[in-house]
């Protein structure tokens, strides 16, 4: 079961976050796909994805331990660079974890309220030159594996998600 949850769509001069995704999303890490990745595509400048992996060992006694680990790549035209750090190094990591776990999923709405019904100020936009895409595993109220996807140009809750991670992990690479 897929539920994509789409705020805002976006034309980049470079590969879409939508591709950009479908390339993280198959990049094994001690043979574990990301549980996560968040993306911020700009125009005129260095893109960024953050992918998280979980990697589980058992100690011989039955009992298991995972290990977070999260790989940023920035890319700037045809250059990456690719870092790498884990909870093992960088502490701020497991609350990264947590609150994409409590992340608040925005309203749907599918139908276009009339103004007079509900009046509301004007969205604030900010840049509309970045794109920021927000891609979880989850589980629904039946433990059911989902997948949710986020995306919105310029500002909403994805590039607030993106900021909360690149600030949490900014010492860490």
């Amino acid at each position: 079961m897929f539920l994509t949850i789409l705020l805002a769509g976006a034309i980049n001069a470079g590969p879409s976050p939508v591709d950009w995704l479908q390339q993280l999303q198959a990049e094994p890490f001690e043979q574990s796909r990301p549980k996560a990745v968040i993306i911020q595509t700009r125009e005129f400048a260095a893109s960024t994805a953050i992918s998280l992996y979980e990697t589980r060992s058992a100690d011989g006694t039955g009992t298991a331990s995972s290990v977070w680990h999260a790989r940023r790549e920035v890319r700037t035209g045809d250059d990456r660079v690719i870092a790498w750090t884990s909870t093992v190094s960088c502490a701020p990591l497991f609350s990264v974890i947590v609150a994409l776990e409590r992340l608040a999923l925005p309203n749907v709405e599918l139908r276009q309220p009339s103004v007079d019904q509900f009046p509301t100020p004007a969205p604030v936009m900010g840049s509309l030159h970045q794109t920021h895409l927000v891609w979880v595993t989850a589980r629904d109220s039946g433990n059911a594996p989902v997948q949710l996807t986020l995306e919105s140009l310029g500002s909403g809750p994805p590039k607030q998600i993106y900021d909360l991670v690149d600030a949490q992990l900014s010492d860490c690479w």
